[in-house]
């Protein structure tokens, strides 16, 4: 299965998926999984350094999720529309930063 959004930040990572909701679930957050959440804000910043990629329902190449990843130089997919319902925690995907997909792998 291949999610379209728009690629953000170029770069291509695979990785296992964790799906964060509610900053509050950050603690189960590990490094170098693949952040997938529905957009992100400031607060969220804690999480970019453990992140090999980001990918995100909402957004757009200016949005926070994007600006972040560049800093931190991790691939980025903003506006998936649905990435959060389709992809689950554990599940190996490929963030591909140059196309705006996301390939759910497993």
């Amino acid at each position: 299965k291949v999610l379209q959004g728009i690629g953000a930040i170029r770069g291509v990572a695979t990785g296992r998926a964790r799906v964060i909701l509610d900053l509050s679930e950050g603690a189960n957050f590990h490094q170098g999984e693949i952040l997938v959440c529905m957009m992100t804000a400031p607060p969220w910043t804690i999480l970019f350094p453990k992140a090999e990629a980001v990918v995100t329902d909402t957004g757009s190449v200016l949005s926070y999720a994007s600006i972040a990843s560049r800093e931190y130089g991790i691939p980025c997919v903003a506006a998936t529309r649905n990435g959060t319902s389709l992809i689950k925690d554990d599940m190996l995907i490929t963030v591909d930063g140059i196309e705006g997909t996301v390939t759910i792998e497993d």
